[in-house]
């Protein structure tokens, strides 16, 4: 729909539609707001399946180049994510409002809203070239934040905070499930969604003639579920690690996230899973063992390394090769030196392309996460996207020794997970610019519930009231 065209009733409907989903949310949360963040856990990662479910034209979108059809689809699942997280945030103020004590520990909750808030002034400054597509890329930039921030609000407890990551990593086990099928079935599970079957120069083939098949699960593509995935191991053996009852349970879910992540024939992610896998490792075992296992660790590394780069050659591990990634990093380094201060948000990424490609100034996707918030919102974007994860990451860190001090393993394992998780994402997204709101919501969600646990607070000299 141009800017231009009338409102029909059906695009009212929708948008009525939308909007009572994010009230149902916000009161969900306002009213029952430990379980709300666990239910979202789980559905979250269905958010586009549950688009098709109810999109009368049934498309899925697996498309590598969006039709208008398509587009309409994505940009239905856009306002779902909207809804989803305006209502949990909306729901986390009002929260809030019935305690009288500021959120803690206060340093996160001002360093990330303070970033939340920039990056909207930001994109207002820098001008917008297509709004959805705009408003797209600064909801996927502070989705993660604002759902820190919700959780430092509710303030979930011990038990809620377990049940929550349990809830992802189930989730994560089912889209892992559906990757193996998935690999059996090729194209028709697509096909079977409603969809077309992706295109040979898709993300979908890999290898020079595009020989094998790569998984993309109930997500949109192999990528978004190679990110998925590699940000849900390190939370799946944290769980596997803190389980005793439901220990085989856990088992079974942490073998479909790895088999799900090996599906989609993702070097980055790999990657990102093994350093966020050593980040838990850091975190949970003694420093003794640690400095006894460092050498086999190193070896272990350059094996893996040499073993992942024999095999990019293959017919799966081939999509892509390492001096296309460099032009492409050398296109967002000349981006940014033609206009430090950015280019506006949503104009460079595949979320631009997914809207209005003939409106945007650079038609072309970015290979590198962090280069892409470098070239939309200039180096003060870039500063703000950084700042916003290191400030998670220190709270998870200084929350994770307050466990190690009380010698609590659970205390340990909380903030260990979704740190694990945000280093992941982060080591991936610098060789791929992916992001979806399928894992930043919980994960930060996750970080936020655990930065808030009391040990946590008054590890950092800070008040412990309720």
């Amino acid at each position: 729909m141009s800017a231009t065209a009338a409102l029909t009733p059906a695009h009212l409907a929708a948008g009525a539609g939308f909007g009572l989903i994010g009230l149902a949310v916000c009161a969900g949360v306002a009213l029952w707001a430990r379980p709300a963040l666990v239910a979202l856990a789980f559905l979250i990662p269905f958010h586009r399946l549950a688009v098709a479910i109810v999109d009368h034209a049934g498309r899925w979108p697996a498309d590598p180049v969006p039709d208008d059809a398509l587009r309409a689809f994505l940009a239905r699942s856009y306002y779902l994510d909207l809804s989803i997280l305006a209502g949990l945030v909306g729901g986390a103020l009002i929260v809030q409002t019935r305690r009288r004590s500021f959120p803690r520990p206060r340093w996160l909750v001002v360093v990330v809203a303070a970033d939340a808030v920039a990056v909207g002034l930001l994109s207002v400054a820098l001008g917008v070239h297509v709004p959805r597509a705009a408003a797209f890329s600064v909801m996927l930039t502070v989705a993660g934040p604002l759902s820190l921030l919700a959780a430092l609000c509710i303030r979930p407890s011990a038990r809620t905070t377990t049940a929550m990551r349990w809830a992802f990593v189930l989730a994560a086990a089912v889209l892992g499930g559906v990757a193996l099928v998935e690999q059996r079935i090729g194209t028709r599970l697509p096909l079977w969604l409603g969809g077309a079957a992706p295109h040979a120069d898709s993300a979908f083939y890999s290898g020079p003639d595009s020989t094998g098949y790569r998984s993309g699960s109930l997500l949109r593509t192999p990528l978004e579920l190679a990110f998925f995935m590699a940000a849900a191991l390190p939370l799946a053996l944290t769980t596997l690690i803190a389980s005793r009852r439901a220990r085989p349970l856990a088992t079974i879910a942490a073998g479909l996230v790895i088999a799900g992540l090996a599906v989609t024939y993702t070097r980055s992610s790999y990657l990102g899973a093994a350093v966020g896998l050593a980040v838990i490792a850091v975190a949970v075992v003694p420093p003794r063992r640690l400095r006894a296992l460092a050498p086999a660790a190193v070896v272990a590394a350059i094996a893996a390394t040499v073993l992942v780069a024999a095999g990019a050659g293959g017919a799966q591990l081939g999509h892509g090769d390492t001096g296309a990634h460099l032009d492409a990093l050398g296109g967002d380094v000349d981006l940014v030196r033609q206009k430090p201060l950015g280019h506006g948000f949503g104009i460079i990424d595949t979320i631009g392309q997914q809207f209005d490609p003939a409106a945007l100034p650079h038609h072309r996707s970015s290979e590198d996460l962090w280069m892409a918030k470098a070239v939309e919102g200039g180096v003060e974007g870039f500063a703000l996207y950084a700042s916003a994860v290191g400030a998670a990451a220190a709270a998870l860190v200084v929350a994770a020794r307050a466990g190690r001090r009380r010698g609590d393993r659970g205390l340990v394992l909380a903030p260990a997970g979704p740190l694990g998780a945000l280093i992941a994402v982060a080591v991936a997204g610098i060789f791929l610019g992916i992001e979806d709101v399928s894992y930043l919501v919980p994960v930060w969600a996750l970080a936020g519930a655990a930065a808030s646990q009391r040990p946590a607070i008054d590890s950092a000299g800070l008040h412990a009231g309720a």
